[in-house]
């Protein structure tokens, strides 16, 4: 094999790595943010504690002081979530209407059906079409 061949082969193969590298990242912080919006906690507590635990270098007296307080903000987002779902909805539908004047009848067709897999997760309990 030729200098110039193996060259290729070796930035192909780097290439290809690159690809599915940025790939698997990709899945993963879009699997993450969907865990996050679908009905899963939007303040992830455990996470916020972990986090505050290793960078304050937190103790077990006062993670045992500060858990209540992340409950306590845990569910207040989650009323807060709750209570703005139908303003969240309203808002999404009229962005969608709008656009759908925009576009084709097939493109309007597709984004509605997009709209309709996201709604669960951007808006629980609401089930309005757009």
């Amino acid at each position: 094999m030729k200098r110039w061949q193996l060259t290729l082969v070796l930035l192909a193969a780097f290439l290809a790595g690159a690809a599915s590298g940025a790939a698997g990242i990709g899945l993963v912080v879009q699997a993450r943010f969907r865990a996050a919006v679908a009905g899963g906690s939007v303040f992830p507590r455990q996470l916020i504690m972990s986090r505050l635990t290793s960078r304050l270098d937190l103790d077990s007296a006062t993670q045992a002081r500060i858990a209540p307080i992340l409950d306590e903000a845990s569910a207040e987002v989650g009323r807060l979530r709750q209570e703005n779902a139908p303003r969240l909805a309203a808002i999404i539908d009229r962005a969608v209407a709008r656009m759908q004047e925009e576009l084709s009848p097939a493109q309007a067709e597709t984004l509605a059906e997009m709209v309709a897999r996201l709604r669960p997760r951007l808006a629980p309990g609401q089930t309005r079409g757009p």
